[in-house]
């Protein structure tokens, strides 16, 4: 609809005038545009914006006024406007006063713009920075994880060798005691050889002395 300052001057001032009046620029430093039409121009930017914008949030506009809180409404807000507009400025305002007060609005927007790009700049670096914790929780994890594979493959091969060893020494063990009771068996059966052969040598022993004596009695007869 308009992109300068005095068109948008002139477009508040044909709402109470002719709408095909045209003004020039020098003609527009004589007139002066009332709250009214201020009004009535911004309900009308209003109803062709598109997509239609929301209304200010309640408590927002409270904490601006250092008032109450009302309900939430364009009607509200063009009347916060137009009261800080008739507080910073005159009941009428020219177009050298409409020009101030967006030159005021375009240093708030530069401030605005400023904090912007503060607080994007500042969550920029919790992102950099979150990303950065979590690579290095993952890269700690990692480190933790092998470290406990390698702790629990170690343990493996220490439990394997210990069991390997435990083994090897019950067979040992069983070994040893096997040879032990087979080399008494062997004892026992030889001495029980031994004893039965010594035995079968007495008596035959003696039953070759008693023979020798049956033999001498009757030739000394």
């Amino acid at each position: 609809m308009f992109h300068t300052l005095p068109d948008a001057f002139r477009f508040f001032l044909a709402i109470g005038h002719d709408p095909s009046l045209f003004l020039s620029d020098a003609q527009l430093e004589t007139c002066f545009i009332t709250p009214a039409q201020l009004r009535k121009g911004l309900h009308q930017l209003l109803l062709q914006a598109s997509p239609h914008p929301a209304p200010l949030a309640p408590s927002r506009r409270g904490a601006r006024r250092g008032e109450r809180a009302a309900a939430s409404s364009w009607h509200a807000d063009i009347d916060d406007i137009i009261e800080e507009v008739t507080m910073g400025f005159c009941a009428q305002l020219s177009l050298l006063d409409f020009m101030r007060m967006f030159e005021w609005d375009y240093g708030l927007g530069a401030e605005t713009q400023l904090q912007i790009a503060v607080h994007r700049r500042h969550l920029e670096y919790q992102v950099r920075m979150e990303i950065k914790e979590k690579l290095v929780v993952s890269k700690w994890k990692f480190f933790s994880m092998a470290i406990r594979a390698r702790v629990i493959y170690w343990r493996w091969m220490y439990l394997m060798a210990t069991f390997a060893w435990n083994d090897w020494r019950a067979f040992t063990a069983a070994s040893r005691e096997g040879k032990r009771k087979e080399a008494l068996a062997v004892a026992y059966a030889r001495e029980m050889l031994l004893r039965r052969f010594f035995e079968f040598w007495r008596a035959w022993g003696l039953d070759l002395k008693a023979e020798r004596e049956q033999v001498v009695a009757p030739t000394l007869s």
